[in-house]
């Protein structure tokens, strides 16, 4: 898996992804869309706007072994 530049393209509306900030490490987050604002949050809430998020990634799919 890559990371993915938001300047190239956003996740899915509510798809749980792995996102970089400028200035926080890689945190686990659901993408948000609405009209026309894009937001990360994260399982606090702690929201952090588009600009600030600079790459994202899917996560791997859980395989049960």
């Amino acid at each position: 898996m890559n990371w993915i530049s938001v300047k190239d393209r956003v996740p899915e509306h509510e798809q749980i992804v792995l996102c970089k900030s400028k200035n926080l490490l890689p945190i686990i987050s659901i993408f948000h869309k609405s009209n026309s604002d894009y937001l990360f949050l994260d399982a606090t809430n702690m929201r952090f706007q588009i600009n600030d998020a600079t790459h994202w990634m899917s996560l791997p799919e859980f395989h049960e072994e």
